[in-house]
């Protein structure tokens, strides 16, 4: 029998090798004293490999910060896996916003979480809690590793090896005691470096990603029957890798196509897209909706729950509909294998005549942003012109979003549009972004003031952005939650409770960017946005709108009518 050190030593080495055979690794640490043989063991591993390690204090802004790097498109290239190594208690907790969004998001995450050996469960003792039970239903797996136990570990090696699917979250709790001197120092001998990160040679060392059975049948059938009732195609958000395969399909269906920003494929659709709005679909509803890609943020989506007679399919990298009404769906983390299966398809065309409408609407839309100038949806369209100039756009959920897909240029294709679409609300949303914007040269952010107030914490992560690049976070400060004033019933509410739903913040953007090091400029008109480009100055720039609220309700009452 082992030796305690030997044997948790030994533990060690079995999990670093078994990490490695998932992918190309990305590290992010959360340091805690309790994670501290973790923390090593995987630093070590990282040195040999080459792989990008990150540190961060704050547990919930680590994990959207590495949501950002999962979802830049290099990720999928490279067949990343993020790590984070993760502290007992209740910092491990921290990390359930971002484990819920990246598990929505079918994004590769591990939680490398420290805790107690098993003979503590129900103790009470310090730091010591259920960790194993806090992600239920948020996670394809977890193993529980205790390296105190004269444990074999080949059934949880065996575990990854046979459920592994290279396109979810895992949690790996590894139990050890106290902090043992010995065992650090051991970890940085050349004898355990080795061991930690051993050669695995070529390829077919790797776990296998597993390939998900779908049929198409069905998929096929709804593209073939009762088209003239009218078939619009609506886009939410796409991986950069299906986008050739979703437009080429597209051009063959030559449905109308309601696109959200975040697909990456306004200005590539041409005249197959409804660029005025959803009040066309609104006041002339199709017999069928095909979605493809995330859940689209426009209203109509969720105006379908009451709309039975409109037959809904969809294809999604996510594990639900998306509706919670009667709908068929396929589920697969490359939509372009599910439209690879489907061949050919015929042309449905637009037998609604929708597109010869939106033309019109487009033309009063463009009209009242041009009447409106200091309006939210106007410095929408000024910002979305630069954020074309950029590597990536990152755009906030409420408003940010909706006034993207309803205002957005749509004349260049953007690189990279990403936003937490998945169950996310506005945590996380900087972190994320800058994660994001740590892979580019030139990204940019448009998220609102609350939202931004939220995580304030997040900016501490712009120090870790390449030196020669450039992040540009647009705030959109409205005095807090402006979204709700649109809700119908929000007039109805007295001031007291109106003044309650809005949580004006009373954000002061130019001491936070003091406070950060960051740099930053008021904005008053769109020179404004091009001498902050053209000042070449690298870095963080908080770039602060304070958009008309006057004729942003004018504006929206106007879009109303169209």
């Amino acid at each position: 029998m082992q030796n305690p050190h030997d044997q948790i030593l030994t533990g060690l080495a079995t999990l670093t090798q078994q990490l490695q055979r998932l992918g190309e690794l990305e590290l992010m640490v959360c340091s805690g004293a309790r994670n501290l043989v973790l923390s090593v063991a995987l630093t070590q591993v990282a040195q040999e490999n080459g792989y990008q390690v990150w540190s961060h204090y704050d547990e919930r802004s680590a994990g959207f910060f590495m949501l950002g790097r999962l979802q830049a498109s290099y990720a999928n290239q490279a067949n990343k896996v993020g790590v984070i190594v993760a502290t007992s208690g209740t910092a491990i907790a921290e990390l359930l916003p971002a484990v819920i969004e990246a598990h929505t998001q079918q994004r590769p995450l591990i939680i490398l979480s420290a805790d107690l050996p098993r003979s503590y469960n129900d103790s009470g003792a310090p730091q010591c809690m259920p960790q194993l039970q806090l992600f239920d239903g948020f996670i394809e797996g977890k193993i529980d590793i205790d390296l105190t136990l004269n444990e074999s570990p080949d059934e949880w090696v065996q575990q990854l090896e046979e459920n592994w699917s290279g396109h979810d979250v895992w949690q790996l709790n590894v139990r050890f005691p106290e902090t043992d001197i010995k065992v650090i120092e051991a970890l940085q001998t050349e004898e355990l470096r080795g061991l930690l990160s051993p050669d695995l040679g070529d390829a077919d060392s790797k776990i296998a990603l597993k390939r998900q059975p779908f049929q198409v049948a069905d998929l096929m059938h709804f593209l073939e029957q009762d088209t003239w009732r009218g078939l619009v195609v609506m886009l939410g958000g796409l991986e950069v890798e299906d986008r050739a395969e979703v437009l080429a399909f597209l051009k063959q269906l030559k449905a109308p196509v309601l696109a959200d920003v975040t697909s990456g494929l306004r200005g590539a659709l041409g005249a197959l897209e409804l660029l005025g709005g959803e009040s066309i679909v609104q006041q002339h509803k199709p017999g069928k909706i095909l979605r493809i890609g995330e859940v689209p943020s426009g209203r109509f989506w969720r105006d379908l729950e009451e709309l039975p007679k409109v037959k809904v399919s969809s294809i999604t990298r996510q594990h639900e509909p998306g509706l919670a009404r009667e709908s068929q769906w396929i589920q697969c983390t490359s939509i372009t294998r599910v439209l690879k299966g489907l061949g050919d398809v015929e042309a449905v065309d637009d037998v609604l005549d929708l597109l010869p409408q939106d033309r019109k609407r487009q033309g009063k839309l463009q009209e009242l942003l041009a009447a409106y100038p200091q309006s939210e949806a106007s410095w929408m369209r000024e910002v979305s012109i630069f954020a074309s100039l950029g590597n990536s756009w990152y755009l906030g959920n409420s408003l940010p979003i909706r006034y993207a897909a309803l205002t957005a240029q749509s004349d260049v294709c953007y690189e990279e549009v990403r936003a937490n679409r998945g169950v996310n609300g506005i945590d996380g949303q900087v972190a994320t972004f800058l994660g994001l914007a740590s892979s580019c040269d030139a990204s940019w952010a448009v998220l609102g003031d609350v939202t931004t107030s939220y995580d304030v914490g997040a900016f501490a992560l712009a120090k870790k952005l390449p030196q020669d690049s450039v992040a540009y976070l647009v705030v959109m400060n409205n005095s807090g939650g402006r979204i709700f004033e649109q809700l119908p019933f929000f007039k109805g509410l007295s001031p007291q409770v109106q003044e309650m739903i809005l949580q004006n913040p009373e954000l002061d953007l130019s001491a936070l960017a003091q406070l950060w090091k960051a740099h930053y400029k008021l904005v008053n008109a769109p020179e404004d946005l091009e001498a902050v480009v053209e000042s070449e100055l690298t870095g963080l720039h908080i770039i602060e709108i304070r958009p008309d609220a006057s004729q942003s309700k004018e504006l929206s009452l106007r879009l109303k009518q169209l």
